[in-house]
This record gives C-alpha cells, structure tokens and sequence, in this order.
C-alpha cells in the first residue's frame, strides 16, 4: 500500500451501506486507491490471493493498479477493520465515514470499525428510532462534522 503513486492523500472515506462497502483512500475529491469489500460470494474465486492485512486472513483480487476487491463473505466487518486500522497505521491520515445502518444485518458490527473519525455522515432511507440514532451517537466519537438524515417515512 506504501507505493500508491498519488502523494499527499488527504483522507481515508469508508463508505457502508446493504449493497457496497469500501474503503478508498482520497486526495480531496479524487479516490487514489479503492478497497470494495464483497459480502457475499463473488465469481472467479480462482482469481482471488490469499494475504494477510492487519493479522487477518483475507482474499485479494487486484482489479485495477489502484483497484482491489476483498472476499469477505462471513463477516466483512473484520476484513473492514483490518483494512482501515492498516490505512491509518501508514498514512495517518483523518476518516470520514458514509454509513447508512438499515438494511444491514446487525449494522452495530461495523460500529468498532471507526470509533473516531474526523467526519461522520448516517443516512437511513428507512424510519430510524430516536435510540438506535443516539446509540450510533454514543458508540462513535467525531472530531469535526457529523450530519444524521434520517427518514420520516
């Protein structure tokens, strides 16, 4: 990761919704280098490398020279955390998270993944509580912009 021929990204963005989940690392608005994680069992297995990030066992598949795609089908969260926590390790750069919790099997998995980050933005199409939205609050400590949208619906 150390050999991303982008100088100075500005940030790491994880993004977490039901259909994609990925962590890109970002300087300002262009994407350096793009991490999707695969929740469910792609195609090409045979294509896919074993590796270890973080001290997690993972399956790489290299898309792109800046593009890759992790198979995590069992539980994305832990090749997300592994993924994250090494980004920040080597580039110590700021998160800002996109996380929209609902349609989510168990969306407080994905919680330990950031709990710091510099901005922080949950949407949720569906209607959420007033507890589930004060639990994400309580759960996630934001330095800077924090923005909740939630349905009314």
């Amino acid at each position: 990761m150390q050999s991303i021929r982008h100088p100075e990204p500005t940030h790491i963005e994880i993004t977490i919704y039901r259909r994609l989940m990925y962590v890109s690392l970002v300087k300002r608005s262009f994407v350096c280098s793009l991490w999707a994680i695969e929740a469910k069992n792609g195609r090409c297995q045979h294509l896919y490398r074993d590796n270890v990030i973080g001290g997690v066992a993972v399956r790489v598949l290299k898309l792109g020279q800046t593009r890759f795609r992790i198979d995590a089908p069992q539980q994305p969260e832990n090749a997300m955390k592994a993924l994250v926590d090494h980004m920040k390790d080597v580039f110590k750069l700021p998160l800002t998270v996109l996380f929209e919790p609902f349609g989510l099997e168990n969306y407080r998995r994905f919680l330990p993944i950031f709990p710091v980050c510099y901005r922080f933005y949950v949407y949720s199409s569906d209607k959420i509580s007033e507890e589930e939205l004060q639990f994400i609050k309580d759960n996630v400590v934001v330095e800077w912009q924090a923005e909740f949208y939630k349905s009314n619906k």
